[in-house]
């Protein structure tokens, strides 16, 4: 509740290394500022938004990396770009992609997104 900036927080329905509910659900519900954005993706790993297999120092197995991240990567540059255009850049016609209709209109399978901003 001490939190007063806008905060985005993207969390993946399938990380077993960081669980959505310990890390970032429960959290979110905690902030108490008005520009507050939960980004979760259906079906995603902790891996959904990094590199393929075989790209970092130690192999990933395909299940652990999950649905292609190719499809994730897109959305958290858009989500990321509409974000800091809109708080830093103090450019306030991108807040309309920070939008549940916005996410709605690039989500795609395997990958589906959904944004919250309270619950």
């Amino acid at each position: 509740s001490q939190i007063q900036v806008p905060v985005m927080m993207v969390s993946s329905i399938r990380d077993i290394f960081a669980p959505p509910v310990e890390q970032q659900i429960t959290p979110f519900s905690w902030l108490t500022t008005p520009e507050k954005y939960l980004v979760v993706t259906e079906g995603g790993t902790h891996f959904s938004y990094l590199g393929g297999a075989g790209e970092g120092v130690l192999p990933v197995p395909p299940e652990l990396i999950g649905p292609d991240p190719a499809i994730a990567r897109p959305y958290l540059m858009a989500l990321s770009t509409a974000f800091f255009k809109t708080y830093i850049a103090k450019q306030p016609e991108y807040a309309s992609y920070l939008s549940e209709s916005y996410v709605k209109e690039i989500s795609q399978d395997p990958l589906n997104l959904f944004l919250l901003k309270s619950f």
